[in-house]
């Protein structure tokens, strides 16, 4: 077996400023990684430690302040990552130059990694998780005679393997949440399989006629999963649950029916559909739009119900540590306003605290940004897609010195600026 050690000879430490780096605390930050490439997977560990994959092999371990790119061969293209603890984590990888799979695999937290090649062929589609000691890869491909997929579990970090599914002439998507527990969807079956002892046998549910899964969204932390089929035909979608391990699937009324998903609890969940994220936290009957990413999502990943990340093109990161939500905004009227309009803080002058009230007559993504006197941009307090209606948004100038400042409010196609004074 070929040993490789991780070289940071080529790695680019990215110093990130808070003001550049992360745009506010609250709902999603946009990580400024100074990275250009599509980002296609990402590995939660802990609040700290986290890797990502695309082109490059991306880690950071001070919560995405600083990434670094782990050059373990420039031959390589990075496909998926998958991390069991801190020590021990997977990367599938293709070589540019052919159709050779690697799986890579570190023991040290990605100090050393080692080379075992798992797969040679035209492969579609490949998804790595890792459970615990226990590996699956769910691998489709689409040569002669027939296209194929199959479920593959390692036991033995990745030395060797045994086929636990296998169907011809179809694709599966699945999703294990432990190293006992998942679950496979045939894509042209109307089946879904259950299986409780780590793929070695299955229970088949039966689905509604005609549809096929093209997305999924499996909770992790209970015994309810959350299916995204649709029907290739008539393009017609359909979001169904299970909350007893697969046994029975209902159907359930919801006003979103695509995307893939991640949930935290039974009730509240995420899901992406090119470039929004929208949550739930009623089992998925009602979603809204979390946040707005501008560039294509490609995956998300929760590490608990407040912090979580996600990648996608052109070097997108993104990270909340408050389950996506905004604290110190309030949304106080749906009422439609006439135009969009900020109004004067109160109290005026104030110490420390202020409120910011503005209005948006249509759904848009909005910033309220705080300068000093000399125009030097000091906190960004709102900076997120938002409904149409009126808001009122919290300022503390506890760590500010006694001045004159001003509040700006920034939409697709207005802008409006305010002075507000500090007294000490």
């Amino acid at each position: 077996m070929k040993k490789q050690t991780a070289s940071v000879v080529s790695a680019f430490l990215l110093i990130l400023l808070t003001y550049n780096s992360l745009y506010s605390q609250n709902g999603w930050q946009v990580l400024n990684s100074s990275y250009n490439s599509h980002l296609t997977s990402i590995s939660v560990i802990d609040s700290f430690l986290v890797y990502a994959t695309g082109k490059d092999l991306l880690k950071t371990t001070n919560g995405g302040l600083i990434w670094i790119k782990i050059n373990i061969d420039t031959n390589y293209t990075y496909l998926e990552v998958s991390f069991s603890n801190k020590d021990t984590g997977f990367v599938l990888a293709r070589k540019t130059s052919n159709y050779n799979y690697f799986l890579l695999r570190t023991l040290n937290g990605g100090d050393d990694w080692s080379s075992i090649q798992f797969v040679t062929g035209n492969y579609l589609f490949l998804n790595l998780q890792a459970k615990k000691n226990i590996l699956f890869i769910i691998s489709q491909y689409s040569g002669s005679p027939f296209p194929s997929a199959k479920l593959s579990k390692s036991t033995n970090f990745g030395l060797n393997w045994i086929d636990v599914y296998h169907a011809v002439g179809l694709g599966i998507y699945g999703y294990f949440k432990n190293d006992l527990t998942g679950f496979l969807v045939p894509t042209s079956h109307n089946q879904i399989r259950t299986s409780t002892n780590g793929g070695f046998s299955w229970t088949i549910s039966n689905i509604i006629n005609e549809y096929s899964a093209s997305f999924y969204g499996l909770n992790s932390n209970s015994s309810s999963a959350y299916c995204f089929l649709t029907n290739y035909l008539t393009g017609h979608t359909k979001l169904i649950k299970t909350s007893n391990y697969g046994i029975s699937w209902d159907s359930i009324n919801s006003n979103i029916y695509s995307g893939i998903g991640f949930f935290t609890s039974n009730d509240t969940g995420y899901c992406y559909s090119i470039n929004r994220i929208y949550k739930t936290t009623n089992g998925a009957a009602n979603w809204t739009q979390n946040f707005f990413a501008g560039n294509v999502i490609n995956k998300i990943e929760f590490l608990n119900s407040k912090t979580g990340y996600a990648v996608g093109n052109d070097g997108l990161i993104i990270k909340t540590t408050t389950g996506g939500e905004t604290v110190g905004i309030q949304s106080i009227s749906n009422d439609i306003p006439n135009e969009f309009s900020l109004l004067q803080n109160y109290p005026n002058p104030f110490n420390p605290q202020t409120k910011i009230k503005f209005e948006i007559p249509k759904n848009d993504f909005v910033r309220v940004v705080i300068y000093d006197n000399l125009g030097k941009e000091v906190k960004t307090i709102v900076n997120e897609q938002l409904n149409v209606g009126t808001y009122e948004a919290d300022f503390n100038g506890e760590e500010l010195s006694s001045g004159i400042y001003y509040y700006r409010l920034v939409t697709s196609g207005f802008s409006e600026t305010k002075k507000m004074l500090l007294l000490k």
